[in-house]
Order: C-alpha cells, then structure tokens, then sequence
C-alpha cells in the first residue's frame, strides 16, 4: 500500500519538474529580440590570448556597429579630401589624380 503514494509522489513530481523546464524555454529570449543579451570577446591589441568579454543587448551591439561604420566613412571622406587626390571639377564632381 505505501508503494502507491510513493509512487504518485514521483509521478507529480515529474510532471512538476517538465513543467518547469517548459516554462523557462518560453521565457528565453528569440534570436532577434533588440533585448537580448550577447557577450563578445574583444581581443586586445597586440595579444593573441588576451581579451576582454563584453555583454550588452542587441539593440546596443547594432548601435555600436552603425557609430564604428560612421565614424570610418568619415575618416574616408577626410582622408581623401585633405590629401588631394579628389580634385573638385568644374562641375563640382570629383576627379582622382
């Protein structure tokens, strides 16, 4: 007779514990959901083992790719108008030299 609580004890508990691992799947973010935390690791420079790990949300790592990419057309566009090698034309296009 003692058999069967037992039993049903392991039954519930079960149960109990897929219920949760049911539950914390829903609540794991979806690969592209702007909230969703990802870590990186940013080599140092001059090191091949060092790094340093960074976590911040995909919002923020788009964020931080789109100032990089603005920052380096910028660069570009000084970079070759201060040097002279774009020549504004007569019609205010640029020839390269």
């Amino acid at each position: 007779m003692e058999r069967i609580p037992i039993a049903a004890a392991i039954v519930i508990m079960a149960g109990m514990a897929a219920a949760a691992a049911h539950a914390q799947g829903s609540d794991t973010p979806a690969k592209n959901d702007p909230n969703r935390i990802t870590c990186k690791r940013i080599n140092q420079t001059g090191s091949r083992t060092r790094y340093t790990k960074v976590c911040a949300t995909a919002a923020e790592w788009k964020a931080a790719e789109n100032r990089s990419q603005n920052l380096l057309t910028g660069m570009q566009g000084k970079s070759l108008q201060g040097s002279g090698a774009i020549q504004q034309g007569p019609m205010g296009g640029g020839s390269v030299q």
